[in-house]
């Protein structure tokens, strides 16, 4: 009896260690005084979320350079429409990095594809996707391979943000780089550990950095886009 009732205590002890320990290393690498603006359950819960689509489906080394070049592409045109439609200097200074950034990776990309004979989209394919599908009933080109072709909800993200101006656009622009963000970060954490491929298992690792800025610099402009008068 004496052996049993101090096992249940060795029990209860052991799990009270676990949480504390659990709440310490949550709470640790967080500066005194200051807390995220995004709740941690929400951002958690996109990451998990992202994780597990990815999960489903692991892509081949040829199969991540191709869709991290039209995530690129896609970045690069809705900032470009960002320039021409948004009125907020913050938001035009911040698209003008998206385009100059993702113009960069995507140049080390190509670079590394070509060397291992990887066909990427063009560097103007989701403008000429942009034209195609507004001119024939098909929207599509049967010159593109399907695997390189824009998808199309990317084109109606672009579509739909064509369509709006001023705080209206910032939001919807932000908002779509916010969850881009998320599920490309997500990509490149997997590609940066489990691709066959060592170069673009060390581009993908070397984007990261960057990545993480531009999600969490979208995150924080969400947060004051028309809250300054």
């Amino acid at each position: 009896m004496r052996l049993t009732t101090l096992s249940k205590m060795g029990q209860q002890a052991a799990l009270v260690a676990l949480c504390v320990g659990s709440f310490e290393l949550s709470s640790a690498g967080q500066e005194p005084g200051k807390t995220d603006k995004v709740p941690t359950s929400e951002r958690r819960a996109a990451e998990r979320k992202a994780t597990s689509e990815l999960s489903r489906d692991s892509l081949t080394s040829q199969q991540f350079a191709q869709k991290a070049a039209v995530g690129g592409l896609k970045e690069i045109q809705l900032s470009q429409i960002a320039l021409q439609r948004s009125q907020n200097p913050e938001v035009k200074a911040f698209a003008q990095q998206m385009i100059q950034d993702h113009s960069d990776v995507s140049r080390q990309l190509a670079q590394i594809a070509q060397t291992k004979g990887i066909q990427l989209p063009a560097t103007n394919a989701f403008e000429t996707a942009m034209i195609q599908t507004s001119r024939t009933p098909t929207g599509r080109s049967d010159k593109v391979p399907p695997r390189l072709e824009i998808p199309e909800a990317d084109l109606d993200a672009a579509r739909k943000l064509e369509k709006l101006s001023g705080e209206e656009f910032d939001r919807a622009y932000l908002k779509e780089m916010t969850k881009d963000h998320e599920r490309t970060i997500a990509k490149f954490e997997q590609a940066s550990k489990s691709l066959d491929d060592p170069d673009l298992k060390q581009f993908a690792a070397d984007a990261l950095p960057k990545l993480r800025h531009h999600g969490q610099k979208a995150q924080q402009l969400s947060g004051t886009v028309g809250s300054k008068q």
